[in-house]
């Protein structure tokens, strides 16, 4: 039995008549009559037996329809789900990008997503950008947040927006009553920037060569903390400072402009599931509103 078969059997065998059966399947009568006799020959079973003008179930039929009516619920549980995916509010997604993009902007995303779709299960992983780009080339995430851009033919990259190269600094550190901060300003100053080995440190190498940091980082938060304890300047983006975690530390661009991609990270050539889709589109939508104010102290702009 095919499952239109199916679903006639269990119509007829769940209604008190051919006519009701014919109601739940949105059918006429005499077309579920000739169904059920099609289904009969082609079986080679009799499910029902006509008396007194009523259709009355063979034992075969009455042994047959628990396992039908087990797998009707199968398929409605199935059509739900494939309804749910359709919909993108099941499935899972996975998340991988450097650690500061993941802290800072999908934390208030994430938990929206979420809501919206309760059925979705979500992985969120941290890494440097090579093992970003690796991992989304060989699909073991959907989706990846970098900082740049990656030379991988495997992936694709979509800008989602620009941070700032800026200067973190105690209110009573001297660099602190300048509106802008160039590299000439920070000769001899105490500078804590990133590490050899970040995502960032690319974007700043050519300050570096003219630059002796006293001391490297792996994250922005470390650099903060460090400036905040004593006279250090923290030489790095802007993003970290979205929030209000560090607003008691001076924010001062740095000179001139200098600005640092952020990237959408996906396989390339290769097909996306709607749930891949849809969180990307309520990423953009994310991020303008959240920097629609323009760059100000967060400098950041999309």
């Amino acid at each position: 039995m095919n499952a239109r078969q199916l679903e006639v059997f269990h119509a007829i065998m769940s209604s008190s008549s051919l006519t009701q059966a014919a109601r739940m399947l949105n059918v006429s009568q005499p077309a579920i009559s000739a169904f059920l006799k099609h289904t009969e020959d082609q079986t080679g079973v009799r499910l029902f037996h006509r008396i007194s003008g009523r259709l009355v179930p063979t034992p075969e039929a009455e042994q047959l329809f628990p396992e039908v009516d087990r797998i009707i619920g199968q398929l409605g549980i199935l059509d739900r789900v494939t309804q749910d995916l359709r919909s993108g509010k099941t499935g899972f997604l996975s998340v991988i990008g450097n650690t500061t993009l993941i802290n800072v902007l999908l934390p208030d995303l994430v938990s929206k997503f979420h809501a919206s779709r309760p059925g979705v299960r979500l992985r969120l992983e941290t890494a440097y950008s090579r093992q970003i780009f690796d991992r989304v080339a060989r699909r073991e995430f959907d989706l990846g947040l970098v900082y740049g851009s990656g030379q991988d033919v495997q992936i694709g990259t979509k800008l989602l927006g620009h941070l700032q190269l800026v200067c973190a600094m105690r209110r009573d550190h001297p660099l602190a009553k300048l509106k802008k901060i160039g590299l000439k300003n920070l000769i001899g100053q105490k500078v804590v920037t990133y590490g050899p080995k970040t995502p960032l440190r690319p974007n700043i190498e050519d300050v570096m060569t003219r630059l002796d940091a006293t001391m490297e980082v792996s994250l922005p938060n470390t650099a903060c903390l460090l400036a905040r304890s004593g006279p250090y300047v923290a030489l790095i983006d802007s993003l970290i400072f979205q929030g209000t975690e560090y607003s008691d530390l001076v924010v001062r661009p740095f000179a001139p402009l200098k600005r640092i991609e952020v990237n959408l990270v996906t396989p390339k050539d290769r097909p996306r599931s709607k749930l891949s889709l849809d969180f990307e589109a309520e990423l953009a939508r994310h991020l303008a509103e959240r920097f629609k104010k323009g760059p100000g102290r967060l400098a950041m702009t999309v």
